[in-house]
């Protein structure tokens, strides 16, 4: 069964895999932020993390599209913002952009069989339409 972490664990995740930390585990991540009160159990930030300087608040009406879009699909976060463009109020992906977050799927030890099957498809009807 795979198990479904709030997306402030899968942002905090993508961040500490970027980094290059790799001995850290989402389940381990997640129980170490409810232990020092940075999360509630529902993953939820709380004033505590807050003021641990953890989090931002960030207004949906305010926020720029493409950082809006990476809150709401944590596993692009770690996407430099410069492969995201916006039209008719849509946000975008280019080409290099896709390919790094399809390579992230791909080699990430917590992608399921299916996600890294769809990312590497993804990869080969990219390299067909060139």
């Amino acid at each position: 069964m795979k198990i479904i972490y709030p997306p402030l664990i899968e942002q905090a995740y993508n961040l500490l895999l970027q980094r290059g930390e790799k001995d850290i585990t989402k389940q381990d991540l997640y129980k170490m932020m409810v232990k020092k009160q940075a999360i509630d159990e529902n993953g939820n930030p709380t004033t505590k993390g807050f003021k641990m300087g953890l989090f931002e608040k960030i207004s949906f009406n305010t926020a720029n599209p493409i950082e809006k879009f990476k809150l709401e699909n944590p596993a692009f976060m770690t996407i430099p913002n410069e492969n995201f463009s916006v039209k008719d109020g849509r946000v975008l992906i280019d080409v290099q952009g896709l390919k790094m977050a399809c390579n992230q799927v791909i080699y990430n030890p917590n992608s399921s069989p299916h996600q890294i099957k769809n990312a590497r498809k993804i990869l080969e009807q990219i390299k067909k339409y060139k």
